[in-house]
């Protein structure tokens, strides 16, 4: 991992299965928690978790769990918690690997990125605008504890 100081911008070197070339991923790591409501449960999308690296590089040595293999099909692929969405990007960038090699914009493999904070879904919007990739995304906010909110938010997400 190496750190742009200009820009807060973050690029994570996540080695490939396919090649020596390992997957450049950059993030924007936002810099401000969310101080007016103070609560933990909410600033949790502000850091980069270990388990996030840890995760990204596992896919990535092992792309079968997000592009599947012969035993188990591949699908659309959700990172519940995103935060700086890491993990989800690492996805993508294996989706759009996979779509480069085969020359066929026939893969309908979406990743859906969620988590709770607005600004935080804020800055996952961002991490997918700096690295540019091809696939289908979705940015969703998510509260575990207000179904009905999300219900609502979801139905107008797929109305617009």
């Amino acid at each position: 991992m190496s750190n742009n100081s200009n820009n807060n911008t973050l690029t994570f070197s996540i080695p490939s299965s396919t090649s020596d070339t390992p997957h450049k991923i950059l993030l924007h790591q936002a810099a401000n928690a969310d101080e007016d409501q103070g609560l933990s449960e909410t600033n949790t999308g502000f850091v980069m978790w270990p388990s996030a690296v840890m995760l990204s590089h596992h896919i990535s040595k092992n792309p079968s769990i997000v592009l599947g293999d012969e035993n188990s099909p591949n699908g659309d692929v959700m990172e519940l918690g995103a935060g700086c969405g890491l993990v989800g990007l690492t996805a993508a960038t294996l989706l759009q690997q996979q779509n480069d090699h085969n020359s066929s914009d026939d893969n309908e493999d979406k990743v859906i990125f969620t988590d709770y904070n607005p600004v935080v879904l804020e800055n996952l919007q961002k991490n997918i605008e700096l690295n540019d990739f091809d696939v289908d995304h979705q940015v969703l906010g998510l509260d575990w504890f207000d179904q009905e909110e999300h219900q609502e938010q979801q139905q107008q997400q797929l109305a617009d």
